[in-house]
C-alpha cells in the first residue's frame, strides 16, 4: 500500500504508459472494424485515432482509466477540426496486457498540414491497493505541437506516449497529481491496418517529429515543462496546484526549477531579450536577465552578440516556472 505524502517517483521504478493517439488517412488502408465515434468535415482523406499502452510493470497500481472527452486536430494556420466528440474511457493497463493499439476515434479531415493536436481529458483515475483516486490536473486540456500532413493517397501517424512515472505525483495530502509527459512523433507516408477488434498497426514511413513534451503547474505543455520527481506538491481547497516547501518542477531532482534542453539557436529578440531554440523540432522561447550567463567558445557574451550565433548548437538551463534561461552555453 502506498503510503501518503511520499512522493510516486520512488514508488514506481523504471514504470512507463503509452497512450498513442495516431492520426491515420485512410485512402489504401484496410478497415476491418472501425466502431468509434467520428465527426464528418469537408475533406478528402481520412484520420483515425487510437490508444494503447506498451508500459512496464506499475507494480502499485492495478489500473489506470483514462476518460477522452474530444480530440482535435488544428490546420496549419487555420481552425481547430473535431475528430471526436463522444467521451470514452480506456484502460490503460488493460491495453497494456496485450500490448496493442486500439481504434479511438476516426474522422475525415480536410487535406493539408496539421501542426497541433487536442486530447480534451476530463479525469483519470487510478487504482491502487487503498482503493480507486482520481487524479488532480493542472490542465484537462493535452494540446501538443506536432506537425503531420494529411493527403490523398498517404498516411499520416500522430502517436503520443503518455509516461506515466513522469506524469504521476504524489501530493502532501496524499492526493494524485497528473500533468502529463508525452513522447510525441509524427509520421509521414506510413502504412496502417485496422484489424479485427479495433487494433491498430502502424508501419513504415517518414518521422517528422520526435519530442518530449511536459505539462507544468500552470497547465502548458511544450518541450522542457513538467514537474520535476523531487517536487513537493500542495492542493488548495478550489484544486490550484502549488509546489511547496520541496523541490520545484523540472526533469530532475534537487535543482528546483532548472532544467536543461539542448538543440539550435533558432532566433534571438534583442529587444524583448529573448532567445528561441529549436529542440527536436519544437521551438522554445526563453526570457534572459541580468543573472544569465551566456558563453560562446568558453567566452562570457551578450543577448546581442548571439545574433551572429543563430543555427549553432546551443545548450540552455533554465527556470520552468518563469520560462527565464539561467544559462546559455554555445561551443
Amino acid at each position: 500500500m502506498l503510503k501518503r505524502k511520499k512522493k510516486l517517483s520512488g514508488i514506481i521504478t523504471a514504470a512507463v504508459i503509452l497512450l498513442m493517439i495516431t492520426g491515420i488517412l485512410l485512402t489504401g488502408c484496410s478497415s476491418a472494424e472501425t466502431t468509434a465515434p467520428t465527426t464528418t468535415v469537408v475533406a478528402e482523406g481520412s484520420v483515425i485515432f487510437t490508444v494503447a499502452d506498451a508500459a512496464a510493470n506499475m507494480e502499485a497500481i492495478s489500473s489506470a482509466e483514462i476518460t477522452v472527452d474530444s480530440i482535435e486536430a488544428h490546420a496549419q494556420g487555420g481552425a481547430w477540426t473535431t475528430v471526436s466528440t463522444q467521451s470514452q474511457a480506456y484502460d490503460l493497463m488493460e491495453l497494456r496486457a496485450d500490448g496493442s493499439a486500439r481504434l479511438m476515434a476516426q474522422a475525415d479531415m480536410a487535406s493539408g498540414t496539421y501542426d497541433k493536436i487536442r486530447i480534451n481529458v476530463s479525469q483519470l483515475t487510478i487504482a491502487d491497493a487503498s482503493g480507486a483516486h482520481q487524479c488532480v490536473m493542472p490542465n484537462g486540456v493535452f494540446e501538443m505541437a506536432g506537425q503531420f500532413e494529411v493527403k490523398t493517397g498517404a498516411t499520416a501517424a500522430v502517436k503520443a506516449d503518455f509516461l506515466l512515472d513522469e506524469s504521476l505525483h504524489m501530493a502532501s495530502d496524499g492526493r494524485y497529481v497528473f500533468a502529463p509527459v508525452v513522447q510525441l512523433e509524427t509520421r509521414n507516408n506510413c502504412e496502417a491496418q485496422v484489424q479485427t477488434s479495433n487494433k491498430v498497426e502502424i508501419t513504415g514511413g517518414q518521422v517528422v517529429a520526435n519530442v518530449k513534451l511536459g505539462m507544468n503547474l500552470q497547465g502548458e505543455m511544450g518541450v522542457g515543462l513538467g514537474i520535476g520527481p523531487g517536487a513537493v506538491l500542495d492542493i488548495s481547497g478550489s484544486g490550484m496546484i502549488t509546489i511547496g516547501g520541496g523541490n520545484g518542477g523540472g526533469n530532475g531532482g534537487g535543482n528546483g526549477n532548472i532544467m536543461t534542453a539542448t538543440g539550435t539557436l533558432q532566433s534571438v529578440n534583442t529587444v524583448m531579450g529573448t532567445v528561441t531554440i529549436n529542440t527536436s523540432g519544437t521551438s522554445l522561447t526563453l526570457g534572459t536577465n541580468a543573472s544569465t550567463d551566456i558563453k560562446v567558445g568558453g567566452m562570457v557574451s551578450t543577448v546581442i552578440k548571439l545574433i551572429s550565433n543563430v543555427g549553432d548548437a546551443m545548450t540552455v538551463e533554465y527556470d520552468a516556472s518563469t520560462n527565464t534561461a539561467t544559462s546559455i552555453t554555445i561551443q
